[in-house]
């Protein structure tokens, strides 16, 4: 497993409190027989597989902060769960709304039959719960665009882009998108982060309103 990797990094750096589990929307464990390994990734497919017995522990995001208070001040909430982002997003709804941070994760379609509508619904969940401003980036790290005001139809389009790519292009460009999600609370980091990116063509940040 990874850990090893992210003790020995965190250490570097300082000030980095680890949690060892799986983070989900029901507390268990899932035993190492149940995690598939795909070269650098690894994931398991459904939580019918979860135990409350031996294994790698599950937590929910509302455990781990009743445990780590600290954490309540967290700014950044980054997911990148190879397949469980859509489920934990949706379970911690009220997580979201309560703590409102800044959202970071990954919007793949491709690990769940139904994963395109499941997507939709994630996004539909973020704009209800606030979730007005994303940046959006392809799987290569390139700035895509911005959504703005909760633009469901913006975030369809993108989705149906996504679709077209991973399922009718037979050679697709992009495999998935990265999204990052703020609220009206934290619109001045959305405007700050659509000026970085901009300036690629514009030179220096340009005013963004």
């Amino acid at each position: 497993m990874f850990i090893p990797y992210l003790i020995e990094n965190s250490s570097k750096l300082g000030g980095i409190s680890l949690v060892r589990c799986f983070v989900g929307g029901q507390s268990g464990a899932v035993s190492l027989d149940n995690i598939q390994n795909y070269g650098g990734t690894a994931t398991f497919q459904s939580t019918s597989q979860l135990s409350h017995g031996h294994g790698i522990p599950i937590r929910t995001l509302n455990d781990i902060v009743a445990e780590r208070p600290d954490f309540r001040e967290s700014k950044l909430l980054k997911i990148d769960t190879d397949g469980h982002d859509f489920d934990i997003i949706q379970y911690h709804v009220n997580f979201l709304e309560r703590q409102k941070p800044v959202i970071f994760f990954e919007y793949d379609i491709t690990f769940e039959d139904d994963g395109p509508m499941e997507g939709l619904q994630t996004l539909e969940c973020l704009v209800q719960s606030g979730y007005l401003y994303f940046v959006v980036y392809d799987n290569f790290g390139n700035y895509l665009g911005r959504v703005e005001n909760g633009d469901v139809d913006r975030l369809i389009d993108l989705t149906v882009c996504l679709v077209s790519q991973r399922f009718l292009s037979g050679n697709p460009a992009i495999y998935y998108l990265d999204m990052c999600g703020f609220t009206d609370a934290d619109h001045d980091l959305f405007s700050k982060l659509v000026s970085l990116e901009t300036q690629v063509l514009f030179g220096d940040p340009p005013p963004y309103e």
